[in-house]
């Protein structure tokens, strides 16, 4: 009997030793406050821009993509700080419906033809949607923060 206890021992001890093969294929490029900003944020975000002004990717446009892509991730992750420190996450969802259909018509597509080729180029369609949602919640958070110190003639 103590001969088996010892032999599934040993087994559980050296399974876990078993070299894995996994790698991390993202990495942290920055912070701002506590939101994180990925390698893959970055690609997403050129993505998008590419997509949504129906350009192609090529080497010569590299880094002036990659600086649009950090300045844009940085003002957007700027406004989800307000956003969160002010607990402000309302916005109109017809005004995202027709924020959606306005980027569509932009590039001669319908939304469905929108997220077939934000699909074809794996990028996840709800990246552009939480974006539109972070812009219509500042939009709104900005209007009720100044809403009674503007006059309108």
């Amino acid at each position: 009997m103590k001969i088996k206890i010892i032999f599934f021992l040993l087994i559980f001890l050296i399974l876990p030793l078993k070299k894995v093969s996994s790698e991390i294929t993202d990495a942290l490029f920055m912070t701002i406050g506590n939101k994180a900003i990925t390698q893959s944020d970055i690609v997403n975000e050129i993505k998008i821009f590419l997509i949504l002004n129906n350009e192609s990717y090529t080497d010569d446009k590299r880094d002036q993509l990659q600086k649009l892509a950090i300045n844009s991730i940085i003002k957007r992750k700027i406004k989800e700080i307000e956003i969160d420190r002010n607990q402000f996450y309302q916005f109109n969802e017809q005004d995202l419906n027709n924020e959606l259909q306005r980027l569509a018509i932009n590039i001669n597509a319908d939304l469905e033809k929108l997220k077939n080729i934000c699909a074809s180029n794996e990028l996840d369609f709800s990246i552009i949607e939480n974006n539109i949602k972070t812009d219509l919640s500042w939009n709104g958070l900005i209007f009720e923060m100044y809403k009674n110190k503007l006059s309108i003639n």
